[in-house]
């Protein structure tokens, strides 16, 4: 898919989810499907462009219910934030049991690493930066 024009794919895509063959069961499976290779970070097809252009027509889907649309409104949110190269968003941590804030870390470089204790390439990815001498 990724040698198509954005503007194919979402055709494509369009076309597919408003066939008249679909209803909100098999919109609500090929959903699923979707987040599951596009969105999620442990999918080795994940290409978060893609999943955002099929979350934008599901929107617009009246078949889907409101529930499926206020959770992927939620995920165009956190992919719509801190992309690489953009000014993170300002948020709250824990350090040594003090809260914390981002922005009023003061050093010359930040390295701002988040990981989920239950994704195999998070924990591979700490144990790396662990054992690097330059991080």
């Amino acid at each position: 898919m990724r040698e198509f024009s954005d503007d194919m794919i979402y055709l494509e895509i369009y076309r597919f989810i408003s066939h008249k063959s679909q209803n909100e069961h098999t919109l609500v499976y090929y959903l699923n499907t979707f987040d599951d290779l596009l969105f999620q970070p442990t999918s080795k097809s994940r290409y978060v462009p893609f999943y955002e252009l099929i979350a934008n027509i599901y929107l617009k889907h009246s078949d889907i219910n409101e529930l499926y649309k206020k959770r992927l409104i939620y995920q165009l949110e956190n992919i719509n934030k801190n992309w690489q190269g953009t000014i993170a968003s300002n948020f709250r941590y824990e350090h040594d049991g003090k809260i914390n804030h981002l922005f009023d870390l003061k050093s010359p470089f930040t390295l701002v690493v988040f990981t989920n204790s239950e994704c195999n390439n998070c924990i591979n990815n700490y144990k790396a930066m662990s054992n690097s001498k330059d991080i």
